[in-house]
């Protein structure tokens, strides 16, 4: 199985609108990949532990495909760019994207 994350890092003075990322955000992005053989999408929130453990992201987005899944083709498609647009909708940070083949589990 392939699955691409997107993760938003946590900094200073950036914004993260936890609602509309999850009720808006991640349905469009999952209507969009299930053309392209999503498998499952998940989100992480990510919580401080005041004063033990610091939250150094904001959230973390993981797309699961099939291991024959096209990703090439998928990043050159218009859906795409909606996905990306609409990330100025809830964040003022930019994320990255990370490809990763699972290996267990």
């Amino acid at each position: 199985m392939i699955k691409v994350s997107a993760i938003y890092e946590r900094s200073t003075g950036r914004s993260f609108d936890q609602d509309y990322y999850l009720n808006t955000h991640i349905p469009l992005a999952k209507g969009i990949l299930s053309g392209y053989g999503l498998v499952k999408i998940e989100a992480d929130i990510f919580e401080s532990l005041e004063g033990i453990i610091p939250a150094r992201l904001f959230a973390m987005t993981h797309a699961f495909f099939p291991e024959n899944a096209e990703l090439e083709k998928l990043f050159q498609q218009e859906g795409m760019g909606e996905i990306v647009t609409d990330v100025a909708n809830y964040t003022d940070t930019t994320p990255y994207l990370q490809v990763s083949r699972v290996v267990s589990g």
